[in-house]
């Protein structure tokens, strides 16, 4: 009986022993830190690079909002870069612009979203509606050929705002993590024209909605 009861107490001083051996070796906590690192994933500024882009981003942070789960910023002050205009073409080289918007930045987890009424292009794209770096976590969008009377069409301001809901909305996804899709309907699809602009929605589609809910890409929110 004695011989019974010293091996039970042998196994559970053995027991307590290794729970605390585990508990010393296992890492700090670091809520704190995980905290602050999601606050930090979801600061987003919309930036107007000129002066007619300036009424357009009030509309496009109260759109956006929808969509995204963005800690909305403003404070940044930027307009475009001079050395990112091309004579010849009389438009903007994306990727110049991309490269000033880093410089911005606070941290690398800060979004920029810049929105601008000039024309762009890219070395691949005689013009662009708009154009993300996923890495360095910044966008720039165009309204300039959003315009109806681009097209020889009556102004509308709402026809305009619409059509760079879509473009923005595109490029975060770009952001997050999403390439072009080959659903025509999702807003994740290349649009090469005005006509293929209008015909797409402004949401996900499910395929897209999956990708965005994967831990990895939820993260970049």
């Amino acid at each position: 009986m004695f011989t019974l009861v010293w091996q039970l107490l042998v196994t559970f001083l053995l027991i307590v022993l290794v729970v605390l051996v585990l508990q010393f070796l296992r890492p700090p906590k670091r809520r704190v830190d995980e905290k602050k690192v999601t606050v930090m994933r979801n600061k987003l500024y919309i930036v107007p690079l000129d002066e007619p882009s300036r009424f357009l981003v009030d509309y496009l942070m109260a759109k956006l909002t929808s969509k995204f789960d963005y800690k909305f910023q403003s404070g940044l002050v930027a307009r475009l870069p001079e050395e990112a205009f091309s004579p010849t073409r009389g438009q903007f080289f994306c990727s110049v612009i991309l490269n000033k918007l880093q410089l911005l930045k606070g941290n690398d987890a800060e979004i920029i979203l810049a929105v601008t009424d000039e024309d762009l292009f890219l070395t691949t794209d005689s013009f662009v509606f708009g154009h993300a770096d996923s890495l360095g976590r910044v966008a720039v969008v165009s309204s300039h050929r959003l315009h109806p009377e681009f097209y020889g069409l009556p102004q509308s301001n709402r026809i305009l705002k619409e059509r760079l809901v879509k473009v923005a909305i595109h490029q975060l996804g770009h952001i997050n993590g999403l390439s072009n899709c080959d659903n025509p309907d999702c807003v994740m699809f290349k649009a090469t024209s005005i006509t293929e602009m209008d015909d797409r929605q402004d949401g996900f589609c499910p395929r897209c909605l999956m990708e965005l809910a994967i831990p990895s890409k939820v993260g970049k929110l």
